[in-house]
């Protein structure tokens, strides 16, 4: 796909108010466009909470496209004026990309493209806590930009986001760390709140928008556009104007020549502004002209909320609530699945319920003026036959209409006695001096009108907020939203005051290094956090399961403990709270195993990516214990660590005989080996180093989608090259001629089987510079490449082997145990193969029947051995939401019934683990 060569906007002769030089850089006013009905003219509106307009635009030739947002219409304007509009047959779209004839549009979680005359989806982001921030041009490419990895469309798979090719973050409290991808510079912002990156001009300069924090309550910012070069030198500094009639998604954009573009919304209209660098002016600072110093904010001008007595409606009284509680409240509230009928839409002289409701089932608690409902009194309400939600905020129906409003949410969240309004819920909270001391389940009001529940901080300085609110995607409903806290100006962060323990952080296992009759422990977490310390888990071989080893305060983040010679033991450390008011949150889980010649493997986790794109659900995961018990049987030493102790200089490769490196199916946007890492494995190699990597996008990274240097690294020192993204087939066999040649066993498509996860996306490898074939999917590609020999700087030979899916995914221990075998033996250990499996099948579960269900289903599993067993339901992030046994039970054919009456519809995972081992998961929906 070509994108037009975009041409610097010519003067636009009948609309241009006003170009002059300020220092730095060049101002133009190329058009204004007032407020109005007319077609003409741009529609602002006015919601409870917030007060909108015109979201985003783009820059095509002489034209200027405006996304009339209110009036759903695409609106084009040229050198004489208007020109003509177009229909956005999409509802609740918040941003737009002309290309030639195709067009594409992005909403909260989905995009569309129209080619050749015909509506298609192209992208869809199903985790409804991150949304779309918007397209942007790169490289002839339409890229969505999105928290995960900027997503490629028309040449990526829907689930492959992109490397960031530049990311911008922020640390407290004047820092803005600005990666371009092969260097690193940093920005000093004064009390620095969110930060973005816009874009790159000639010169390799780029704009950095940041914004600073003036005052804390209520809040007030200062928003600059910066213009940096690759030397962290900054030739320019715009102080944007201190006023924002209505809500813009995307007000800024790059042109081909590097000129800044800003859409301003004032009181009279629509600006459109160019900037554009003057290397000879004068000074950094720039600034707008003396009429747009009037300070507004679209929060002054929305629809207040409505001033109520207590709604009739009973609630048992609650203490207290717990963060995630709170947070889980209400996300059960953004992903509710509910059935509507006839009866439950439509207009009454007091309710009106909104138009993105249909017959059949719908997803989200719609927004009602002056609501305040659980959802099961929402299912309830609805089961009777009363209106779903009510955007008539004329008066306030109680008897009619289910749903609430956004302190009605927060009410709920809180689970308060009564419900409270944006001016009476400091009733029930205090207020917190500093935005930055918000935590998920505190709140950002503005006293009578709008609150929204927090719910995480982006690292670049933005609020992932929960809300019911009347305006979005699609609007009346509630939801998650990203802010900038320029958006929030004027609200201050508050704390419920029966709101418990706070948060934990979770911490990272840094590494498990053993001797002789020790292990030494590392690892890092978030300080800033209030609890009480850390505890170190230990599980050896013939364990049942994992018990506290150490118990140590906080600011301890290194330990030895005793370990016996010769024994598998795995480790895990937990953060918890002494009034146990939080749940401990877990690393992920390492192996470590002594022997008698010293440091043989070293287990590299390189895995960090779960949930949203990515295959594996869930935050931690045990696949380096996983690797360290595979390698249990054949008798060889291992440590374990993870790839930021390689980063970080904290373990050296060249300290091991061989290294086995865990990449799962990390992909472009954590990178399966940044530059550190490349250069550590070179080292390694160059030394005659023994190095096994599997994962199934380390040629898709690398190699697909990866610079000059990245292929260059895949192509000589892991002597393999990029065939394909999908093998399309699951069953694998050794190459003929090599030690592989006996292999035969299976990975795993759907993670059904114990202990993995689906696999959708096996790299198709091919052999480069003097690799072979070792092992082959089961249509004939390659799978797997070895090499033996001398890597490109060295003179001592070392060996290769790349696998083009993850080593976890394999289906059973037993099979995991030979493949390890296997490959130790190419690797030069003496490992004698054994033709039977060495772990027995200790259980098997089954399908849920009936699935899906309402309320119960029965839940079977059998025993083949007796065992401590543990069936748990997990929601789709991975957090338990019941556990239905852990006892320990004889071997033979059990059966539970799970009841789901007080959890909400939709799919959730159960989980079989025997001897904390996790055996199989499969997933069931609940659908009421």
């Amino acid at each position: 796909m070509k994108l037009k060569n975009l041409l610097i906007m010519a003067p636009l002769v009948a609309m241009m108010l006003v170009s002059s030089a300020f220092g730095a850089m060049t101002y133009t006013e190329i058009l204004q466009v007032p407020w109005g009905e007319n077609e003409a003219e741009l529609r602002p509106g006015s919601y409870p909470g917030l007060q909108t307009g015109p979201l985003s635009f783009q820059i095509e030739g002489e034209t200027i496209i405006i996304y009339d947002t209110e009036n759903k219409k695409l609106k084009r304007f040229g050198p004489t004026g208007y020109i003509s509009s177009e229909e956005v047959p999409m509802n609740y779209m918040l941003d737009f990309y002309y290309e030639a004839d195709e067009l594409y549009l992005m909403g909260q979680h989905k995009i569309y493209q129209r080619e050749d005359g015909q509506w298609k989806q192209v992208a869809e982001q199903k985790d409804l806590k991150y949304m779309f921030m918007g397209f942007r041009e790169s490289e002839n490419t339409v890229i969505a930009r999105h928290p995960e990895g900027d997503l490629a469309l028309g040449e990526q798979r829907l689930n492959k986001p992109a490397k960031l090719s530049t990311r911008v973050t922020r640390s407290l409290p004047s820092r803005v760390h600005i990666d371009l991808g092969y260097k690193n510079i940093d920005l000093h912002v004064p009390n620095v709140g969110s930060v973005d990156y816009i874009g790159s001009a000639p010169g390799g300069k780029h704009y950095i928008y940041a914004e600073s924090i003036t005052r804390q309550v209520p809040l007030a910012v200062a928003r600059y556009i910066y213009l940096v070069d690759e030397n962290g030198k900054v030739h320019a500094r715009i102080i944007l104007p201190r006023q924002q009639f209505s809500y813009i998604f995307k007000e800024f954009t790059v042109g081909p020549r590097g000129e800044l573009y800003h859409m301003h919304s004032a009181r009279e209209g629509i600006y459109m502004i160019r900037w554009e660098y003057d290397p000879d002016g004068k000074g950094i600072d720039v600034v707008y002209p003396e009429r747009f110093s009037e300070v507004y904010h679209f929060n002054g001008y929305s629809e207040a909320e409505p001033a109520i007595a207590n709604p009739p409606l009973g609630k048992a009284s609650a203490s207290s609530v717990t963060r995630a509680e709170a947070v889980e409240i209400g996300d059960e509230h953004t992903r509710h699945i509910w059935t509507a009928t006839a009866a439950n839409i439509g207009t009454t002289s007091t309710v009106t319920t909104p138009e993105w409701i249909q017959i059949g089932e719908n997803v989200s608690i719609p927004y009602k003026w002056g609501g305040w409902n659980t959802i099961a009194q929402f299912d309830a309400g609805i089961a009777a036959g009363k209106l779903a939600g009510d955007r008539n905020t004329s008066v306030v129906d109680w008897g009619n209409s289910v749903g609430n409003d956004c302190s009605g949410l927060v009410s709920i969240c809180w689970k308060t006695s009564q419900k409270y309004g944006t001016s009476t819920i400091h009733n029930v909270s205090h207020q917190l001096s500093n935005f930055n001391d918000l935590l998920p389940g505190d709140a950002t009001n503005k006293a009578g009108s709008h609150i929204r529940l927090v719910a995480e901080w982006t690292p670049d300085g933005k609020l992932i907020q929960i809300e019911a609110t009347s305006s979005g995607n699609p609007g009346w409903y509630t939801r998650y939203y990203t802010w900038n806290l320029s958006q929030i100006t004027d609200y201050v962060p508050i704390r419920y005051n029966n709101i418990t323990g706070g948060q934990v952080p979770r911490p990272t296992l840094l590494y498990t290094v053993s001797e002789n009759d020790s292990v030494t422990l590392a690892w890092t977490a978030d300080e800033s956090i209030e609890f009480t310390g850390y505890k170190i888990y230990r599980q050896a071989t013939g364990q049942t399961e994992m018990t506290v080893a150490a118990t140590l305060p906080k600011g301890i983040l290194v330990h030895t403990l005793p370990q016996d010679a010769g024994v598998h033991c795995d480790y895990k450390i937990t953060a918890y709270q002494q009034d146990g008011s939080v749940s401990e949150l877990e690393s992920d889980i390492y192996a470590i195993k002594t022997g008698s010649s010293g440091k043989q493997v070293l287990i590299v986790d390189g895995f960090d990516r779960f949930s949203g794109s990515g295959s594996y659900a869930y935050p931690t995961h045990d696949f380096g214990a996983q690797t360290g018990k595979a390698m249990d049987a054949w008798d060889v030493a291992y440590d374990a660590c993870a790839n930021e102790a390689i980063i970080d200089g904290l373990i050296d490769l060249k300290d091991y005989d061989m290294v086995w490196w865990i990449l799962g199916d990390e992909s472009t946007v954590d990178e399966t080996f940044n530059t550190v890492e490349q250069d550590s494995v070179k080292s390694y190699l160059d030394a005659g180093g023994k190095l096994f990597v599997s994962g199934s996008e380390i040629g898709w990274d690398l190699d697909n989608k990866g610079s000059a240097s990245d292929k260059a690294f895949m192509h000589n020192y892991l002597k393999a090259a990029y065939a394909e993204d999908d093998a399309g087939n699951y069953n694998v066999s050794g190459a003929a001629g090599t030690v592989f040649e006996d292999l035969q066993f299976a990975y795993s498509q759907d993670g059904s089987h114990p202990g993995t996860y689906p696999e959708d996306y096996p790299d198709v490898l091919t052999t480069k510079n003097g690799s072979v074939i070792a092992l082959k999917y089961g249509n004939n590609k390659t799978a797997a490449v070895s090499y033996e020999g001398t890597a490109p700087g060295g003179t001592v030979p070392g060996k290769v082997m790349v696998m083009g899916f993850p080593f976890e995914t394999i289906t059973s221990a037993a099979s995991k145990q030979e493949v390890a075998g296997y490959i130790l033996r190419f690797m030069g250990y003496d490992i004698t193969l054994k033709a039977e499996p060495f772990i027995p099948q200790t259980a098997e579960l089954f399908q849920n029947y009936p699935n899906p269900f309402n309320p119960e289903t029965r839940i079977s599993y059998q025993m083949h051995t007796d065992a401590l067993v543990e069936l748990d339901v997990f929601n789709l992030r991975g957090e338990r939401v019941r556990q239905l046994v852990r006892e320990h039970q004889s071997a033979g054919r059990h059966e539970i019934v799970f009841d789901g009456t007080n959890l909400p519809s939709g799919m959730y995972v159960y989980r079989l683990s025997v001897n904390n081992s996790m055996i199989s998961a499969k997933k069931m929906v609940l659908s009421k």
